[in-house]
């Protein structure tokens, strides 16, 4: 049974735009949160049936403000494209054990043995219900009683975005204003709406890509005792590691060795010096290779700033230019702005 009736009623729009200065509640915190102890932030949110789920780690992206901002620039551009469900989507969403047609309206017992079938609708503070008896009104009459009786419920409740705050549903509101008007219009058999997932993934796929692309360049160099006689060298792009230190698919490492069996740890670090050079030059360019030397690699010079136990460990965030060294020698294991 299709029941006519006006329009539903729609949430007014908030007022919050982009040309206004006030910043809704939930902006630092909606979809985003904070592991301390890795120094990250972490983008989190189930839309539409989908998890979204990015980290921003403050070694990336060189302090924990820059890590914020991109964490948020991303959760932005990506709740943008997935709308929330609305409490007429949730409230119209059918169970596989539904035999009424309409979410809601199920034949149940009645207290004297009769049958009948009831409006159910679950609200923020509480639950309306509503029963038809079939021994009254006949199986046919009663259900569509109910049908009727829920679908007036629904007109009196305005549509709303589902979110957490008001900042997701400002932002919803901006991007989605036109699927409350359609769900507003629609009747109840065609809810909820169901986007192109290929279309989604697609803009999904686009804003990866274009986040991975603003991830500043790093380089991470160790040079690490290794036996008695030799150092370990890696070079990296500074990626996360996976298992067993093994780098995760899109991130690039170059490893090498060097022996100081027959020589002095200076004649050693000498020939380090030019294997590494050579690496880096390898992995990215020779420019940054020259940066790195120029700006980093002064314990290699150095035999006596060397620590033959420790070694050596920079990870370097890659300046803009890396014509100019401006940046004294980091601190062991944190990444530094490079120029």
């Amino acid at each position: 049974m299709s029941v006519l009736h006006p329009m539903r009623m729609i949430q007014p729009l908030s007022p919050v735009g982009p040309s206004d200065d006030t910043v809704p509640d939930g902006a630092e915190t909606y979809g985003l949160y904070r592991e301390q102890k890795r120094g990250t932030f972490v983008v989190m949110m189930t839309r539409q049936g989908r998890t979204v789920l990015r980290r921003f780690a403050d070694t990336v992206y060189g302090s924990s403000e820059a890590a914020r901002a991109q964490a948020r620039a991303y959760r932005d551009a990506v709740i943008a494209v997935l709308p929330p469900a609305t409490n007429l989507e949730r409230s119209t969403r059918l169970h596989k054990n539904n035999t009424s047609g309409m979410a809601g309206v199920a034949r149940v017992r009645m207290g004297h043995g009769g049958f009948a079938w009831r409006a159910t609708l679950e609200l923020k503070h509480g639950t309306r219900r509503k029963s038809f008896s079939v021994n009254k009104y006949g199986e046919e009459r009663a259900r569509d009683l109910a049908m009727a009786e829920r679908e007036t419920w629904l007109m009196q409740y305005p549509v709303v975005f589902l979110t957490q705050d008001d900042y997701g549903r400002a932002q919803a509101q901006r991007s989605f204003a036109d699927r409350l008007t359609r769900l507003a219009e629609a009747p109840v058999e065609e809810i909820p709406f169901k986007q192109d997932a290929e279309k989604v993934e697609a803009r999904l796929a686009a804003i990866e890509a274009r986040f991975d692309a603003m991830r500043p360049r790093r380089l991470r160099v160790s040079v690490l005792p290794q036996g008695y006689h030799y150092l370990a060298l890696l070079v990296s792009d500074g990626g996360l590691q996976g298992v067993a230190g093994r780098a995760r698919r899109g991130h690039k490492v170059l490893r090498g060795s060097a022996s100081f069996r027959s020589r002095d740890l200076s004649e050693a670090l000498t020939d380090v010096t030019s294997r590494i050079e050579a690496m880096i030059a390898r992995l990215y360019d020779q420019d940054v290779a020259r940066w790195f030397m120029a700006c980093h690699a002064g314990p290699l010079r150095d035999p006596a700033r060397f620590e033959a136990e420790g070694g050596l460990r920079v990870l370097a965030v890659l300046p803009d230019s890396t014509q100019y060294c401006r940046s004294a020698y980091p601190s062991k294991g944190k990444a530094v702005p490079g120029g």
